[in-house]
């Protein structure tokens, strides 16, 4: 009987592994933590083992401990596992030969992740479970979440039947985190199948003080050799036992696996060979490619062979599963063997072909893909096939990526006949926290376990996931799903952030004909206003229906504030008509009680009217005819933008990264002649030697590479490439490693420039160069010192004198006392990108002064603080300033947001932040208003509370035009309802003239200079015992 029910990888393993263990040691590790947390609760519920028995879950101090715990368990005669990944795997390297030594049947289930080198990441390929091919454990391969739980049962009961111990290892978030429809199998039966005469011999070895025995001696080598060699004949014999065992298996859940399983033509002529998560996404270009070739008529068949047992490789059953036909195999290693011949699962299958009698009858060939995750689609393993039949294919070659360095990656075709008809694709872009994954684990579980469909869910973000861009990716069907990677054209993409239209090609990504959800406060009227330019072509002509709905509106009126997520989800049900909608609605409505019932009835209420409201406020927007020749939006140039936001940030957040890359060394390459290299050395620095004996003419060759650049920008489209250029006259005699240094530095220097983009290091500065560097260098301790500082300047009524806020401002005190002027490091860190993380420091430490002064019974009054272009660049800084001041019990009533009239001139995406802000109750001031090309317009803007007069316009006072500007700009204010402040206020004449034009606040030396916190908390004091 089938019990079909929507689950993760990590999910499915553990409910199979539960009733297999009696002791599960652990240590939490991202992706493999929520195993033990599974098991940790169904332990906790009650639920009982194959032995009757709850499993004793314990955390150790550190996965090394975890695996010491399993073996002392297994030493003992107990069932012991344990669930791991990447550092965490290994960290327990060491204990793992020991077991394996010693032929105790313990399971690890491992989310394969990748192991830091040059850098940290969370993300999936298999360099752990590699670096443990050698300890001895037994390795089984899952591909898919179905197979996460069928290859869990035969790794425990095979570890037992072998006497071997098993490391059962999945893709770590492709099939860790995948949510997926499968038919778990009924664990009882499974249990059935434990071989209890092996059990019981494995328990007759524990350790007894019944029946004492020596063990883990220390040998030498008159005996070693001999001993372990003694072992061969289990590893021997372990593929036959994983065979039987499978077949048992399959007795129960009706899905046939082998040690190898082959997909694909009978006489098969081009074979990829490769394990995990890429296994589906083969068997669709398997498809696509024998459809192709039969149409053809040509003689190319082509066929998959997925490794499940890849420790112990068996000879044996692979040349048993592999074609007769077969004359060329490609096989694909999801990891990185840096100076090894090969990777290892390439370098096991030529050593089996080799040494069969199949050599010199098939070419075997290695290639790389999916490190950190990175996606592997149908078209990539087409490449791999088309490579593979080559006249000379490319060896260790890459896909996934352009290989600008040593040029191993294959080209990739787009498959444009390639299409799955069966499936129902959607695609939801979210912001980390919004609530959007969450809402998107519910949708699939009720259309797979409600709707009688297959489905799919896997969700894309970065490592801090919250503020983040997340991505969700849906697929539904009548028939089981194999695509294991990101969906690129849907039937149905949703915007849950009304900001990424003018971030992200979102729209594009929707198939003619489909359908596009955009999460917007506009109007009819100002989406035509808003949309950009090449949006709007892409809807109109290609029939895309478009709806929107003001999740932000529906949410806070009914008392949810900002989780937009029921709504919008109501909103898709309403929409893609996959299921009655009412049905759904009431699905959504009973998770809604089960999930709020213990936080009373008002919660569930208001989630239920959310619901409601989705599916009602949902609106289809008639598309003009005149978007289909919609003017396409001009890159406006933007000054005063740190390199790291423009060169890095923008592309990558608008997911161009590789693109980027791969474009700019081609600029740089096409500006080189014979002789001259190049080359990217980092993230975004290229080096390359240009032959020159003139400056001018090395300044005009650049100027020739920065205008190539600037075009590829352009037709990116998305953002605006300045590059910088650090250069080293070299002798030469001279080294080019110590040359490179030096146009480094030279680069830094270039990169702190406002107006150079081209730095020679023989006209630099020096001492001020290497001072500037020192302040950069020191940042990050200065922060983590708490040497930067606020100091508050009074803002003062007029009238009375009368403090009614302040200004925060920071001062950098160092360690030996001395104060640097702003001017000294601010030009800095604005420049480097710093001025995001020392902005949202000032912020924290102002909220965190306010709530002491609130514990110290001050009253309190409103501080600004200062908002830099950079910070508005930063991804969800709303959102994080929101919850910076939730964390403080403060209101954003009381600390305002002060922007620079520059910094909001003509920048759509810096106009959206503070459009975010506002939505969230901030009090947006114009900083220095009327200092530069002040723009009227911009005090209509719906965000804007206050106009801070700069002092540039204070310093009118006395001259007749000047005073008549002045009175002007605050009488304009005062009819828009807007406050104004005076600042840089020095004089008693100032003061008067302000205060006959009923200037709201003044600041200025007048009344006051910054002050250190003691000092104005005194002010504070002063004032509230004269008015007492």
């Amino acid at each position: 009987m089938s019990n079909y029910v929507t689950v993760d990888g990590n999910q499915a393993a553990a409910h199979v592994a539960y009733d297999f263990t009696e002791v599960a040691a652990i240590y939490p590790i991202t992706p493999s933590s929520p195993m033990a947390e599974h098991t940790d609760r169904w332990s906790a519920q009650g639920r009982l083992n194959m032995f009757g028995q709850r499993v004793q879950l314990t955390e150790m101090q550190s996965e090394a401990g975890a695996i010491a715990a399993i073996h002392g368990v297994l030493q003992s005669g107990g069932l012991g596992t344990s669930f791991t990944s990447s550092q965490g795997l290994m960290l327990m390297v060491p204990v793992l030969y020991r077991i394996a030594g010693e032929r105790l049947p313990g399971v690890l289930h491992v989310a394969s992740r990748t192991v830091g080198t040059h850098a940290m990441s969370i993300f999936g390929d298999h360099s752990d479970v590699m670096a443990c091919r050698d300890t001895g454990f037994a390795q089984l391969s899952s591909g898919s979440v179905q197979e996460a739980a069928d290859m869990a049962a035969v790794a425990h009961l095979a570890a037992v039947k072998g006497s071997i111990p098993f490391m059962h290892f999945f893709d770590g978030f492709r099939t860790s985190h995948e949510l997926s429809r499968i038919d778990m199998p009924n664990t009882k039966e499974l249990t059935a199948l434990m071989d209890a005469e092996a059990l019981d011999r494995f328990r007759a070895r524990a350790l007894n003080p019944e029946h004492p025995m020596l063990r883990a001696t220390v040998q030498n080598g008159d005996t070693y050799f001999q001993q372990r060699e003694a072992n061969n004949t289990a590893y021997d014999q372990l593929a036959d036992v994983v065979e039987d065992v499978m077949a048992q298996v399959a007795g129960v859940t009706g899905r046939k696996h082998h040690v190898f399983d082959y997909y694909g033509a009978a006489d098969a002529t081009d074979v990829v060979v490769a394990m995990g998560s890429v296994s589906g996404t083969a068997q669709e270009a398997c498809d696509y490619l024998n459809a192709r070739a039969q149409a053809d008529g040509t003689s190319k068949r082509y066929g998959f062979l997925q490794v499940h047992l890849y420790r112990p490789f068996s000879a044996k059953h692979f040349l048993g599963a592999l074609p007769e036909t077969v004359e060329r195999i490609a096989v694909l290693d999801r990891c990185k063997c840096m100076g090894s011949a090969g990777e290892p699962l390439y370098l096991d299958v030529s050593s089996v072909i080799a040494n069969s009698d199949r050599a010199g009858k098939v070419t075997v060939i290695g290639g790389r893909y999916g490190l950190s995750s990175k996606d592997t689609d149908t078209a990539q393993i087409v490449a791999v096939f088309d490579n593979l039949a080559a006249v000379e294919p490319k060896r260790g070659f890459t896909i996934g990526i352009n290989d600008d360095v040593t040029n191993l990656s294959l080209p990739v075709r787009p498959l444009e006949d390639f299409e799955d008809g069966d499936t129902y694709s959607c695609k939801f872009w979210g912001l980390g926290g919004d609530g959007t994954v969450g809402a998107n684990h519910n949708t699939i579980r009720i259309l797979g376990d409600c709707a009688d469909m297959y489905a799919q869910a896997y969700f894309e973000y970065d490592s801090k996931k919250s503020f983040g861009v997340t991505k969700s990716h849906l697929r539904l069907s009548k028939k089981p799903i194999r695509s294991t990677y990101y969906v690129k054209r849907a039937d149905f993409v949703a915007c849950h952030n009304q900001s990424y239209v003018r971030q992200y090609d979102m729209v594009q990504e929707v198939k003619p004909g489909g359908t596009f959800l955009l999460n917007t406060s506009w109007t009819p009227e100002e989406l035509d206003a808003n949309l950009p330019g090449k949006m709007k072509r892409y809807i109109a002509q290609n029939g895309i229906r478009l709806f929107t709905v003001d999740a932000v509106e529906v949410a806070q009126r009914v008392g949810l504030g900002s989780h937009i997520n029921t709504v919008l989800q109501a909103a898709f049900f309403q929409i893609a008509g996959l299921m009655p909608v009412e049905e759904a609605l009431d699905y959504m409505k009973d998770a809604a009680r089960k999930s709020y019932a213990r936080k009373g009835d008002a919660v569930v209420a208001k989630n239920v009217a959310a619901i409601e409201e989705g599916a009602q406020k949902c609106v289809e927007v008639a598309v003009p005819a005149s978007w289909a020749d919609a003017p396409l939006d001009e890159n406006a140039a933007e000054a005063d933008v740190p390199a790291v936001v423009e060169n890095i940030l923008r592309p990558v957040n608008a997911q161009k990264g590789d693109e980027l890359l791969r474009g700019v060394y081609e600029c740089i390459k096409s500006g080189l002649t014979e002789g001259e290299p190049v080359a990217r050395v980092d993230a975004d620095h290229f080096a390359f030697h240009l032959v020159e004996r003139q400056r001018s003419a090395v300044l005009e060759r650049l100027r020739q590479i920065e205008r190539r650049i600037r075009r590829l920008s352009d037709k990116m489209g998305v953002i605006h490439l300045v590059p910088r250029f650090g250069i080293y006259a070299m002798r030469p005699e001279e080294d080019a490693r110590r040359s490179c240094e030096l146009a480094n530095l030279a680069l830094g220097a270039a990169r702190s420039s406002a107006d150079n983009t081209v730095a020679f290091y023989q006209d630099l500065d020096q001492n001020a160069f290497f001072e500037n560097m020192r302040l950069e260098d020191r940042f990050d301790e200065a922060i983590g010192e708490h040497q930067f500082k606020a100091y508050y300047q009074p803002k003062c009524n007029p009238k009375t004198g009368e403090i009614v806020g302040g200004e925060a401002l920071v001062r950098w005190v160092q360690e030996d006392g001395t104060m640097l002027s702003p001017d000294r490091f601010i030009p800095l860190f604005e420049k480097n990108g710093a001025i995001g993380k020392l902005d949202e420091y000032m912020f924290t430490c102002v909220c965190a002064q306010l709530s002491q002064w609130r514990q110290e019974g001050v009253e309190l009054r409103p501080v600004s603080v200062n908002l830099s272009r950079a910070s508005l660049c930063r991804q969800g800084v709303a959102l994080t300033y929101k919850r910076i001041l939730e964390g403080y019990g403060l209101s954003t009533w009381m600390v305002p947001l002060e922007v620079t009239e520059s910094a909001m001139i003509s920048d759509d995406a810096v106009i959206s932040v503070l459009q975010e802000f506002y939505r969230y109750g901030f009090r947006i001031e114009i900083d220095d208003f009327g200092k530069a090309q002040s723009t009227l317009p911009m005090l209509k803007l719906p965000f804007v509370d206050t106009v801070k007069l700069d002092k540039s316009l204070i310093d009118c006072i006395g001259d007749r035009k000047g005073e008549i500007m002045l009175r002007q700009v605050v009488r304009l204010c005062y009819e828009l309802g807007l406050y104004t402040t005076a600042e840089g206020v020095e004089a008693e004449d100032q003061v008067d003239f302000l205060r006959a034009l009923d200037c709201t606040d003044i600041q200025g030396y007048f009344f006051s200079p910054p002050l250190p916190v003691e000092k104005y908390t005194e002010k504070l004091r002063q004032q509230a015992r004269k008015r007492a």
